[in-house]
């Protein structure tokens, strides 16, 4: 009985470390084995690298994916992150004028009538090499006590 009193906190431990940790990790370990099971063929997915792209070859264990119009590339299955949602469907430009859109009637949110004021500062360069600031200031009126 002594003897399962002096265990009974390491029992605990043991039961608090599998429900906090290890049976967790197992469940995103399956939702991650499901989600690689669902990827078909041109489903949008994001890769752990964050590079997106559609699929569009599922080979065992590999995918080809279209990262830009006629540029495949090849990732492991496992690499890849989620499934994006489909994006909406867009209308196709027709060359007519309703395309054209006038930049001046763009609002950017910026208001061009107030300048921009850069400060003119001693800026100096500094050697890769020795790490000085040795040199001729590149901007500002130049030092006074320069000879």
């Amino acid at each position: 009985m002594r003897n399962l009193t002096s265990l009974l906190p390491l029992i605990v431990l043991a039961a608090l470390f599998y429900v906090l940790l290890i049976r967790p990790q197992r469940n995103r370990q399956r939702q991650a084995q499901a989600l690689l099971a669902k990827v078909s063929v041109g489903d949008r997915v994001m890769t752990s690298s964050g590079m997106y792209g559609t699929v569009v070859l599922v080979d065992g264990d590999d995918v080809e994916l279209e990262v830009f119009p006629d540029v495949d590339i090849r990732f492991a299955k496992g690499a890849i992150q989620r499934i994006l949602p489909p994006e909406p469907e867009t209308g196709e430009l027709d060359g007519t004028d309703a395309d054209v859109v006038d930049a001046a009637s763009l609002d950017d949110g910026r208001d061009d009538s107030v300048p921009v004021v850069r400060p003119a500062g001693d800026v100096r360069r500094v050697s890769s090499v020795t790490g000085s600031t040795a040199g001729t200031p590149v901007t500002g009126a130049p030092d006074a006590d320069r000879s």
